[in-house]
């Protein structure tokens, strides 16, 4: 399956990621201001598997190490400021 990018934009800025991903999950990132963005991931029984949370501001790239996590669909919490979403992602090893 050939990796997309999914991209969501706000305002504020606008936010991208790899899906699916082969565990070495790269969101990209570019905000006009300075948003906290907290990234929170939850296996289908709703189990919280992995985390991240900072203030970021400008334009750039976060690594995601996702490697430990068996195969699956992950659902994220996308926090950005006082916005949130909910997107799926899938990884495949």
């Amino acid at each position: 399956m050939p990796e997309v990018e999914q991209e969501r934009g706000w305002d504020l800025g606008w936010l991208s990621f790899t899906n699916p991903t082969d565990g070495n999950l790269k969101v990209r990132y570019a905000y006009q201001r300075p948003t906290n963005l907290g990234i929170v991931g939850y296996d289908v029984q709703g189990r919280n598997c992995f985390s991240f949370h900072r203030r970021l501001s400008g334009q750039g790239t976060i690594g995601l190490d996702l490697t430990r996590l068996p195969e699956g669909v992950y659902l994220l919490r996308i926090t950005e400021g006082d916005h949130q979403r909910i997107e799926k992602l899938v990884l495949l090893k």
